[in-house]
C-alpha cells in the first residue's frame, strides 16, 4: 500500500506557453498563457465522461472530463514545454468508504471491494490530482494506493482495459473472493461500478 499526499494545483510552474507549439496554441487561444494557469482551467472543467480517450484535446472541445483526460491533456502540455510532468495510473481500494453505496453493485459478485483505478500528475516536488473538488462520485480524494505507475499521456479504452487486466491478473491469488470470481468476474465487475459512478456523476450534474 502507498499513502500519496496531494499538492494543490498551485504548486505547479507557472512557465510561459509557447505560440509555436500544437497545445499551447490551443490554451494561447483560450487566453491562457502559462502551464499553471491551463493547470486551474482544466481543473475547474466539469467532470463527466468524454466520447473518446485516445485525444485529450476532446476535454477544450466538449467542456469536460474525467481524470484521464483531464491529466491527458495537462501532460501532453507539461511534454510540450518541457516540463517533468507525468500521467500516473493508481490502483485502489473501492468500496463505500470512496464510493457510498458502491456495496449495492458489488455485492452481487460477492466482493467486500474492488481493485479500481484513478490516475493524477506526477511531479518531482510531488503528487497532484486535478480532480480534486470535481463531482465525481467520490466521497474526496483518494490517497492510498495498492499501486500506481507511470502510464502514457493518452490510452484507448481498449489499453486501459488490458492495463487494468494485467493488474487483476497480479493480484487474482491475493484474496480468495477475487480468485472465486475470476478475472472475467473481476472485469464484470470493474465495468457495472464503472457505469454507477458516471450515473451518479451524470445525476449531480444535471
Amino acid at each position: 500500500m502507498k499513502n500519496i499526499k496531494f499538492l494543490s494545483p498551485s504548486t505547479l510552474p507557472d512557465s510561459a506557453l509557447l505560440p509555436g507549439l500544437p497545445i499551447s496554441r490551443v490554451f494561447l487561444g483560450l487566453g491562457i498563457r502559462d502551464f499553471r494557469s491551463a493547470a486551474q482551467y482544466v481543473r475547474d472543467l466539469p467532470y463527466g465522461p468524454s466520447s473518446r480517450y485516445d485525444d485529450s484535446l476532446i476535454l477544450l472541445r466538449e467542456g469536460q472530463g474525467n481524470c484521464l483526460t483531464k491529466h491527458g491533456l495537462i501532460a501532453r502540455l507539461a511534454a510540450e514545454i518541457k516540463l517533468p510532468i507525468f500521467r500516473i495510473e493508481g490502483f485502489y481500494r473501492l468500496n463505500d468508504s470512496i464510493v457510498p453505496g458502491i456495496s449495492a453493485t458489488l455485492s452481487p459478485f460477492k466482493l467486500s471491494w474492488l481493485p479500481y483505478n484513478h490516475c493524477f500528475l506526477s511531479c518531482p516536488w510531488g503528487y497532484i490530482d486535478l480532480t480534486e473538488g470535481n463531482c465525481n462520485g467520490k466521497s474526496g480524494l483518494i490517497t492510498d494506493f495498492l499501486a500506481i505507475y507511470a502510464v502514457p499521456v493518452e490510452q484507448t479504452n481498449l489499453e486501459r482495459r488490458a492495463m487494468r487486466l494485467e493488474f487483476l491478473k497480479s493480484i487474482l491469488d491475493d484474496e480468495p473472493q477475487f480468485s472465486k470470481l475470476g478475472l472475467e468476474g473481476l472485469l464484470s465487475a470493474t465495468d457495472a461500478c464503472q457505469e454507477r459512478m458516471s450515473a451518479a456523476c451524470a445525476l449531480a450534474l444535471s
